[in-house]
């Protein structure tokens, strides 16, 4: 297990970062950052709470180890529950499988919303989950959460 925590502040109260959660057309805005040979997306408003699946191939600069570990395409399914005190997790499955079960906390704070993921990833992969673990978070968790999913949400906080 290698733990995650990431956080962000957004230029949008919560109320609009939560409706954005639950968005299919932002969804699936984010899941087109990665470039998905596949996609599907779900979403149940009166439950708050999204489901996506999207497989990607991994980019060229991600280490070797994580390919042989992982294999060149890891399909990802993505659940939100997008409360004050949402849960937000991810499954991954590769030539290894592995999760990311993690707490969702929205916190309106400077006229916007301090939005924080925590938790911890998990990758099942014998004497190496601990590294496998670490690489997963650093190389592709990390990313996908601050580089993608956390900027556009930024971007559609003004839309």
């Amino acid at each position: 297990m290698a733990s995650i925590d990431v956080s962000t502040q957004l230029p949008c109260l919560p109320s609009r970062v939560q409706a954005l959660l639950l968005n299919e057309d932002f969804l699936g805005a984010f899941m087109d950052e990665q470039h998905p040979t596949r996609r599907d997306i779900t979403t149940d408003a009166s439950a708050q709470t999204s489901q996506a699946t999207w497989t990607v191939g991994l980019p060229a600069d991600v280490p070797g180890i994580v390919k042989k570990l992982v294999g060149s395409e890891v399909t990802l399914d993505l659940w939100i529950h997008a409360k004050d005190q949402g849960s937000f997790n991810i499954d991954a499955r590769g030539k290894q499988t592995g999760e990311v079960l993690a707490t969702l906390t929205m916190q309106e704070r400077n006229q916007g919303t301090y939005l924080r993921i925590h938790g911890d990833v998990g990758v099942k992969a014998g004497l190496l989950s601990s590294q496998a673990a670490r690489l997963a978070r650093d190389q592709v968790i990390k990313p996908i959460l601050q580089e993608d999913l956390f900027r556009l949400l930024g971007e559609w906080c003004s839309r």
